[in-house]
């Protein structure tokens, strides 16, 4: 949902509106994902997003790094990504980008 908050914050189109309040835990989550026919949360961003090239990302593109727990959708900002975790948000260096997708 951060990745989506984001993408709304920019464009005013709340893409994840669909999927508010209808799961509270990474199992769930994961369900929500299945029933919707996408297995990763590539695939999710993918379903709303069009793809860009890792190197031509740019501030405010939605982007998929890989975490401690698993990989997760964050928001590209001057030279990091920001996700959000149980501890709040946080910063991972760009390097770490495996897949990114254009917004606006």
């Amino acid at each position: 949902m951060f990745a989506a908050g984001g993408v709304e914050v920019q464009t005013g189109k709340d893409l994840a509106a669909p999927f508010r309040h209808t799961y509270s835990t990474q199992a769930e989550a994961a369900r929500v994902m299945v029933a919707n026919g996408w297995a990763t949360v590539d695939d999710v961003a993918s379903a709303f997003l069009p793809s860009r090239e890792i190197w031509d990302v740019r501030r405010g593109d939605v982007v998929a790094v890989d975490s401690d727990n698993g990989r997760c959708l964050g928001i590209y900002f001057n030279g990091v990504v920001w996700v959000m975790t149980d501890a709040g948000a946080i910063s991972i260096p760009a390097a770490n980008i495996k897949a990114a997708w254009k917004v606006g």
